[in-house]
C-alpha cells in the first residue's frame, strides 16, 4: 500500500456495540431462522404494508438477538423477553401452510415490537425455527381480553 493512502478508520464508539450478552455456545446450539415455509399473506411484505419502520427494526433486532442465544437460553427466557409461548395449532384462525406436516400440533410465538406483533412458527431438528407467519396486526389468534 502506498504511503499516500490511509487505511479506513472504523468507528468503535458505544453506539455500535451490542447491548446484550452473546451466547458462548456453538452455532449448532443456536436458533437458525428459516423462511422457506412462510405464508405468502403473512410474510415480510405485511410489515412493509403496515409502514411502521420501528416495527421493521424490532423484527430484525428480535431475530438477531434470538439467533445469538442458545436454545436453552431462549427456552428459559420469558415470553415477553427472548422466549416464546406455545400455542395449539387449533387456536390459529388460519390453517398452517401446506408445506407443514400434520405432526405439527403446536406453534411457538415470539413477541416483537413490545406487545405489538408476533412471529409464529415451529422448531424442527432441534434448532431450526420455521417462520410461518409474521403477525403485526395480532389477528391470527385470540389474545384474550
Amino acid at each position: 500500500m502506498s504511503n499516500w493512502i490511509k487505511s479506513p478508520a472504523y468507528n468503535q464508539d458505544e453506539y455500535h456495540k451490542v447491548k446484550y450478552t452473546k451466547s458462548t455456545s456453538s452455532l449448532s446450539d443456536n436458533t437458525v431462522f428459516c423462511f422457506k415455509k412462510i405464508d405468502s399473506e403473512y410474510d415480510a411484505n405485511i410489515l412493509c404494508n403496515k409502514g411502521d419502520k420501528k416495527l421493521h427494526k424490532a423484527f430484525i433486532k428480535k431475530i438477531q438477538i434470538i439467533s445469538q442465544l442458545s436454545i436453552q437460553e431462549v427456552r428459559s427466557s420469558t415470553r415477553t423477553g427472548c422466549g416464546f409461548e406455545l400455542l395449539d395449532v387449533k387456536c390459529l384462525k388460519k390453517p398452517l401452510p401446506n408445506s407443514v406436516t400434520e405432526d405439527v400440533e403446536k406453534v411457538n410465538v415470539f413477541r416483537f415490537g413490545g406487545r405489538k406483533a408476533r412471529i409464529i412458527g415451529y422448531y424442527s431438528g432441534g434448532n431450526v425455527f420455521h417462520v410461518l407467519f409474521i403477525d403485526p396486526f395480532l389477528d391470527l389468534y385470540n389474545h384474550g381480553s
